[in-house]
């Protein structure tokens, strides 16, 4: 398995930035930073929030379709980045690895958390809410910087086409 991120990080990191190119290339860096920004938040804010649901008196909730969904979205995450993460591990894609291996603890992280303010009678989590705008923000800017590349390319290859005809 290689490293991390192939290549002198920090030029690709410039070059990227300097690029007159919209959107532009993205390097592994950036890459790693963008799909584990939200983990990472996940990982540093979690254990106060999980101190302030413990210090609070225990208050048994009814089992709800809400608390029922999102233990079952978490459950269903968890699953699909740990299989990632199998997947990956026999292709050798180290930067893939290493962000599917970290959000699959960030899901395990939002289950315990979701059980823990159920038990707290505590329907509804600020905290994660905002870890989840977080996650779809940076995932989002992701998706469109691929779509936008990948329509560049299908254009550039639309118009080879044309030159040969």
């Amino acid at each position: 398995m290689g490293r991390i991120c192939e290549g002198n990080i920090l030029e690709d990191w410039q070059e990227a930035w300097r690029s007159p190119e919209w959107p532009p290339p993205l390097s592994c860096l950036q890459v790693l930073l963008l799909d584990a920004a939200p983990c990472a938040l996940m990982l540093i804010t979690c254990p106060f929030y999980a101190w302030y649901l413990l210090r609070r008196p225990p208050e048994k909730l009814p089992k709800c379709l809400n608390f029922l969904t999102k233990m079952m979205f978490s459950v269903a995450l968890t699953i699909v980045f740990v299989v990632q993460c199998f997947l990956l591990q026999q292709s050798g894609e180290p930067v893939y690895l290493v962000v599917y291996a970290t959000w699959a603890v960030a899901t395990v992280i939002t289950m315990i958390l979701v059980g823990l303010e159920h038990s707290r009678g505590q329907a509804r989590s600020f905290f994660l809410f905002i870890f989840w705008l977080v996650a779809m923000g940076s995932s989002l800017l992701l998706v469109a910087m691929a779509t936008s590349r990948e329509v560049k390319e299908c254009k550039n290859h639309a118009g080879n086409v044309r030159q040969i005809y």
